[in-house]
């Protein structure tokens, strides 16, 4: 039963993403993030997980890059699309050969990449690539912890939140609906993104200005 709810929740709320973008898109991400935990505890068989995640998230992902067609920044616009392909045909090859070690060379950068873009839209009308440095940093505020966490997922075969176990806190676990160790997953998670983008915001913004879209 809790399959078919996720199941059905996963395939409904990215049509919320073609309306609001990024609110839906968020949304998927946290079904997505949330799923394993839930199914594992209902007793659904988990060999099969990988597959069906995997189609999933290429789903939700296709409203998402769907959406990015209508960008007016074109170099954002060709890296958002074109990282999701990458991605789609990367999820192919692991469903394929059932090799899910090879998500290590076809990371998600895309979702992260989507969110990133959108929410500097809120802050800023402005484009977000002014420069090469600015390209640069942004690309590897964004890979590089994914880059890690599929490692940890899909190489090493092991969850991040393993790395630093926080089940003793008690004080922690109580404000958290999962594990408490998750939380540090997502602290290390965001922690380069978000500097990265709380230095886009702060420099540039004139010279954003003037670039041409």
């Amino acid at each position: 039963m809790v399959w078919i709810i996720l199941t059905l929740l996963r395939l409904v709320v990215p049509f919320s993403i073609l309306r609001w973008p990024l609110f839906g898109v968020l949304v998927s991400s946290i079904l997505d993030f949330n799923d394993y935990y839930y199914l594992k505890q209902s007793g659904f068989d988990m060999h099969q997980y990988q597959i069906w995640d995997k189609i999933l998230d290429t789903y939700y992902l296709g409203f998402a890059a769907y959406t990015a067609l209508a960008w007016k920044e074109n170099l954002a616009k060709r890296i958002a699309i074109g990282s999701f392909l990458y991605r789609a045909f990367g999820v192919l090859i692991v469903i394929f050969t059932n090799t899910r070690e090879l998500l290590l060379f076809f990371p998600n950068f895309f979702e992260n990449f989507f969110i990133f873009y959108l929410v500097f839209r809120l802050f800023r009308k402005l484009n977000l690539f002014i420069s090469k440095k600015v390209l640069i940093i942004i690309v590897s505020s964004i890979l590089i912890p994914k880059l890690l966490q599929e490692y940890l997922m899909h190489f090493a075969k092991t969850s991040p939140t393993k790395i630093f176990d926080l089940s003793e806190l008690p004080a922690i676990g109580a404000f958290l609906p999962r594990p408490p160790d998750d939380f540090v997953q997502v602290i290390l998670y965001f922690t380069l993104p978000v500097a990265v983008f709380i230095w886009v915001l702060k420099t540039g913004s004139e010279k954003r200005k003037d670039h041409v879209k």
